[in-house]
C-alpha cells in the first residue's frame, strides 16, 4: 500500500510522557574496572627510577673514574630526560572530552578501558589506533512498518545512541555504525507489531506518547511506571548506550490520511460547537447521547461552525455523531 507524503507530526514537549534522554557526560569515573591505584604505582616507580637511574650512574662513575661528582650529576640530570619522558609517555594515556580508548593488557590478556583526560597505564599494555573510541551521539531514524487493525503504517522511529563509556571493550568489538543501525530495526519491527496490531492507525497516533514510553523501557532499560520493572537491554550486547529511542511520526496510505482528516475535522467542528453552547465537549456529547440536543440543531450549530471555520465544503451528512458521542464518553 502506497504511502502519502504527508507526514504526521507528534513531538512532544520535555517531560511529556513518553518523552526520555538519556545522554549523560562521559567521564572517567564511571570506568570501575580499572585498578588506578595499582597504575599510579606503577607510573611513579617507573618514572622514579628512569629520572634518578642515569643520575645516580654517572655520578658514580664520575665520581670513581674522574674524582669528579658533580660533573656526573649534571650528566646525569641531561641523560635523564629523555628515558623519564619516554616513561610518562608510555605510562600516561591522554583522552580528550567526549574520547575514550581501549589498551590491551598482554599479560592478563584483556581490554582495558580509558575515559576522558590524564590517566596512569601500565607499559605493557598495548596501544593502536583501533582503541581510540569518538563517544558523541550518532543518531539515525528507522522507517517501521507495522500492519494495523485499519491499514499498514509506517512509524518514523528516532533512534540515537552513543559507545557507553563503561563497556567500552564490547564495543570495540563491534565498533561499526551501520552494523548497529541494522541491528536494532528487526527488534523494533518485532516490538511494535506485537503491540500495536490490535489498534487502529487512528488510535496509534493518539497514543504514540505511549508508544515511546514503553520503547524506552523496552530499549533504553527505564523502569516502567506499573510494574516498575526492567527489561534485560540489548544497549549491553552492543556496548552501546541509547540516548533517545522515540515515534516522531507516521505515514499512513492518502486513503486513510483523508479519513483521518476527516476525523480531524470533525472533532475540531465539535468543539467550535460546544463553544456556542458554553460548555465542553464531553458535555456536548452527553447531550447528544441523552438527546437534550437533536441532530437537527447540532446539524444547524455544525452549519454555523464551519462558516465561523472557513470550511464550506465538509459533509455533515457524514458526521459520526455517535463516534463523537462514544469519544467522549467516560
Amino acid at each position: 500500500m502506497a504511502a502519502a507524503a504527508t507526514t504526521t507530526p507528534t513531538d512532544s514537549p520535555p517531560g511529556a510522557p513518553g518523552y526520555h534522554i538519556d545522554l549523560p557526560i562521559p567521564r572517567d569515573n564511571m570506568i570501575t574496572t580499572r585498578d588506578r591505584m595499582r597504575r599510579w604505582m606503577w607510573l611513579m616507580g617507573t618514572a622514579t627510577t628512569a629520572f634518578f637511574g642515569p643520575i645516580i650512574i654517572l655520578w658514580m662513575l664520575c665520581w670513581l673514574l674522574f674524582n669528579t661528582p658533580t660533573l656526573g650529576a649534571w650528566l646525569g640530570l641531561i641523560a635523564a630526560a629523555y628515558p623519564t619522558m619516554l616513561a610518562l609517555r608510555r605510562g600516561l594515556v591522554f583522552n580528550r572530552l567526549w574520547q575514550g580508548f581501549v589498551t590491551q593488557d598482554v599479560f592478563e590478556g584483556k581490554a582495558v578501558e580509558y575515559g576522558p583526560g590524564v590517566h596512569p597505564a601500565l607499559f605493557w599494555e598495548e596501544r593502536d589506533e583501533d582503541g581510540n573510541m569518538p563517544l558523541k551521539p550518532i543518531d539515525t531514524t528507522f522507517d517501521i512498518q507495522v500492519s494495523t487493525l485499519t491499514s499498514r503504517v509506517t512509524l518514523l522511529v528516532f533512534f540515537q545512541w552513543m559507545p557507553d563509556i563503561r563497556n567500552l571493550r564490547t564495543f570495540q568489538g563491534v565498533k561499526n555504525e551501520e552494523e548497529i543501525n541494522a541491528a536494532f530495526p528487526p527488534f523494533l519491527e518485532s516490538f511494535l507489531s506485537e503491540n500495536l496490531a490490535n489498534e487502529t492507525a487512528e488510535v496509534i497516533r493518539e497514543k504514540i506518547e505511549k508508544v515511546n514510553l514503553a520503547l524506552a523501557v523496552e530499549f533504553m532499560g527505564k523502569e516502567d511506571p506499573v510494574t516498575h520493572q526492567s527489561p534485560t537491554k540489548l544497549e549491553d550486547n552492543y556496548g552501546i548506550r541509547v540516548v533517545v529511542i522515540r515515534v516522531k511520526g507516521f505515514k499512513v496510505s492518502e486513503e486513510v490520511q483523508r479519513s483521518m482528516d476527516a476525523r480531524d475535522e470533525a472533532l475540531r467542528l465539535h468543539g467550535i460547537v460546544a463553544s456556542f453552547q458554553g460548555i465542553d465537549e464531553k458535555e456536548l456529547a452527553e447531550q447528544l447521547r441523552n438527546k437534550t440536543l437533536s441532530p437537527d440543531d447540532y446539524n444547524k450549530l455544525l452549519e454555523k461552525a464551519m462558516a465561523l471555520s472557513g470550511n464550506a465544503s465538509y459533509n455533515i451528512q457524514k458526521l459520526d455523531i455517535p463516534g463523537l458521542v462514544a469519544r467522549y464518553k467516560q
